[in-house]
Parts: structure tokens; C-alpha cells; sequence
């Protein structure tokens, strides 16, 4: 396992960044549009300030649903059940409008860890066994991922590389 970690990722992956004035809506788009689950948050100096990923825009989708509001006509909201009109069209505005760079790491479930292209296989395993997902690698190329799904096509395409692995997983009888 002493070999770089980087020899995994593909040289000409396309890695979609977020900028941190990005909306929420516009980073939802885009991760829809691109079948991914979350992308680097790079500022135009290119300063990278983490993932944002669906636990985060989830977790900031409830506190927008929570945060106390009131309007003209009811009393303070902390619960949509008792929201009128006017406090749902502005928790709907103000959660789409949001800068993306604002819900960075909202949930605490993805922490941004960036491997030199020098770092090791086995520390790259060691943040995935600590349940990391995703890992960033900066290489010669660029910014490059390094997925725990990556890891076990790697793996499956030869078993005998991690020899002490288990390599057989029992299936229960659906009967």
C-alpha cells in the first residue's frame, strides 16, 4: 500500500467546482445536471473551502424550515405547520438565494481532506476506514477525486491486492 494514492484517480477526470457566491438553487441545479452528490467549493483565487455535499443542503434545507420567522399577520414560526403564506415564500426565497459558500460543511459530515500526489494508498485508506467518502488529490493535473467507490472498483478489478481482505460476503437466503 505504499504507493500513491494519486495512480488511482484518472488524469483527464473533470472535477465540477462550486464558487462559494454560487445560490443554493444554482449549486442544487448543477449537481443534479451532473449526477454528483457533491463538489469542491473553490473560490476564483483558487482557495478551496470544502465539499458541499446533500447532508449539508439538507441539513441547511431544515434550518431554513426552522429558523424563527414572523409575519405581518401571525405570531413567530419556528414549524412550517403554523407558517402563512408569507413566511414560506421568504423560507423558500432566502433558502435559494443563500451562497453556497454560507452552507459549506453545514452538516459536519464531510470535512474537506486534500492527499498531496506523493500520499499513500494506505492513508488514503486509513481516512476511508475513519468514514470519510470522498477525498480530495491534488496532482500534477489538478484537483482529482478519490471515492471509496473508486476504491473498490480498484479492489474488485484484482482481489489479490489487499490479500488480507475478506473477499467473501455471505447472502442471507431471501426465502
Amino acid at each position: 500500500m505504499n504507493f500513491p494514492a494519486s495512480t488511482l484517480v484518472s488524469p483527464d477526470q473533470e472535477v465540477k467546482t462550486v464558487n462559494p457566491t454560487m445560490t443554493v438553487h444554482e449549486t442544487l441545479k448543477l449537481l443534479k445536471e451532473q449526477n454528483i452528490t457533491s463538489a469542491p467549493v473553490v473560490t476564483t483565487e483558487g482557495e478551496t473551502l470544502g465539499f458541499i455535499d446533500v447532508l449539508d443542503l439538507l441539513g441547511y434545507l431544515a434550518y431554513s424550515c426552522t429558523k424563527p420567522e414572523q409575519s405581518k399577520v401571525t405570531p413567530p414560526s419556528t414549524d412550517l405547520s403554523t407558517d402563512d403564506m408569507e413566511i414560506l415564500y421568504r423560507r423558500n426565497v432566502d433558502f435559494n438565494l443563500e451562497e453556497i459558500g454560507n452552507v459549506v460543511n453545514f452538516s459536519n459530515k464531510n470535512p474537506y481532506i486534500e492527499l498531496k500526489d506523493f500520499q499513500t494508498m494506505e492513508e488514503a485508506l486509513r481516512f476511508f476506514s475513519a468514514g470519510i467518502h470522498r477525498l480530495a488529490v491534488q496532482t500534477p493535473n489538478g484537483l482529482r477525486l478519490l471515492s471509496q467507490s473508486r476504491i473498490l472498483q480498484w479492489w474488485m478489478e484484482d482481489p489479490g491486492r489487499l490479500p488480507n481482505a475478506v473477499v467473501s460476503i455471505p447472502v442471507k437466503n431471501p426465502y
